[in-house]
């Protein structure tokens, strides 16, 4: 795999903010190189559980998070892009915990936690 698109770069491409428009036109990059925005289902998990937090936090603090409209016209969205724009890719997770466990040896430097990894 030539990118990993994490949650937050999804993310970013949903809801409003300043990184909006230039998650945007990386992703249009990915697309035209790769003819698709590679995502894992690890991810797709991720960003719809993140989208469903945001209207958590917004239910009980009306000046946090997204509102419910909101939040399901951004899932609608992403969940419409699986498949057309985005593609999700198979991960083989023995090699990814390999060489996650290699790089374990510099969390008492870096404090790595285990997502990060």
């Amino acid at each position: 795999m030539t990118a990993y698109c994490d949650t937050s770069f999804f993310l970013r491409q949903l809801v409003p903010g300043n990184d909006r428009a230039k998650a945007m036109q990386v992703a249009s990059e990915l697309e035209s190189r790769l003819g698709f925005v590679p995502i894992t289902s690890f991810i797709r998990f991720e960003v719809i559980q993140a989208l469903r937090f945001e209207s958590w936090r917004n239910r009980n603090d009306r000046s946090k998070g997204l509102p419910p409209d909101q939040i399901e016209a951004a899932l609608n969205l992403f969940l419409a892009e699986i498949g057309s724009g985005f593609r999700i890719i198979p991960v083989l997770w023995e090699t990814v915990f390999a060489q996650a466990e290699l790089f374990t040896r510099s969390t008492a430097e870096k404090g790595w936690r285990t997502v990060d990894l």
